[in-house]
């Protein structure tokens, strides 16, 4: 079963100041060799791999009492130009331009994470058309998504070794991923797409509502092959696909600097010491 997303309008750099991306930065900064050619599966799998494995997803700045700005200078400057990482709205805006400025049709759409579980639709997604099959693109979603995934009920993707699929019920889609209790519903969304302002209203929420889960405790995800990372709070997990135990490692505040420059991040002295303070009470 294949359901066709929105065709996305023609690119409108205006709306989204897909202008002030520095793409020779961002494919120096991920790796990625791209060459001229027509936008294709394979191309959008290297590009989205590429992104989740070099750009952390972390809410340091959040923990650090500041709304992440959303202008995409603002996200070129601190994901790209800086050894930093963002949340899903800074990675999916980032990705959108770069996807755009690579000739990919783009929708920015939204998903309610935990879909089984009441809460408010925050989570940035992306849907794109390739090979003339539609596919979600992920890229901000913690540690989850390391390939794009094609809308095609049932079709089983893997990512970094943990089985994922999407699922449709005929008004929406499931991420869902395989764990040792089945399968398990990581988000859930539809094909409409958003407008920056309701990325402003979300983005707002995230990161000062008292219930969002970014704004209590650093948050650092990175994945890889094989291996899962993930810094919540004070300490760090680390999971496999094969179903050896985690390994959870404590970081008290003297270790903070150094588990996350281990996870990529570099913070200015004075944020480091104010996440310090923060990271030990």
């Amino acid at each position: 079963m294949t359901t066709t997303a929105p065709t996305p309008a023609p690119t409108d750099t205006d709306e989204w100041g897909v202008d002030a991306l520095d793409l020779d930065a961002y494919l120096a900064r991920t790796g990625h060799r791209h060459t001229p050619a027509a936008p294709s599966a394979e191309g959008l799998r290297a590009l989205h791999e590429a992104h989740v494995r070099t750009i952390p997803f972390e809410n340091l700045d959040v923990v650090l009492g500041r709304t992440p700005s959303l202008d995409l200078e603002s996200i070129t400057a601190k994901l790209v130009h800086r050894p930093r990482g963002g949340y899903c709205y800074e990675h999916g805006l980032l990705f959108a331009a770069v996807l755009q400025r690579l000739g990919y049709p783009v929708v920015r759409g939204v998903a309610r994470v935990q879909p089984d579980h009441p809460g408010p639709k925050t989570h940035m997604i992306l849907l794109t058309r390739v090979d003339d099959v539609d596919h979600l693109v992920d890229v901000g979603f913690g540690a989850g998504v390391l390939h794009p995934m094609p809308l095609r009920h049932g079709h089983v993707v893997d990512q970094a070794g943990w089985p994922h699929r999407l699922s449709h019920d005929g008004r929406s889609w499931r991420l869902e991923k395989h764990t040792d209790d089945g399968w398990t519903a990581l988000h859930a969304f539809d094909t409409t797409p958003q407008r920056p302002v309701d990325y402003a209203v979300g983005n707002h929420y995230v990161a000062t509502h008292p219930d969002s889960p970014f704004t209590g405790r650093p948050v650092v995800m990175r994945l890889d092959p094989g291996r899962c990372r993930r810094l919540v709070g004070t300490e760090l997990h680390t999971t496999h696909p094969d179903g050896r135990p985690a390994d959870q490692v404590p970081v008290p505040p003297e270790r903070l600097d150094a588990t996350l420059r281990g996870l990529d991040i570099t913070l200015e002295p004075d944020d480091l010491s104010r996440l310090r303070d923060r990271h030990g009470g």
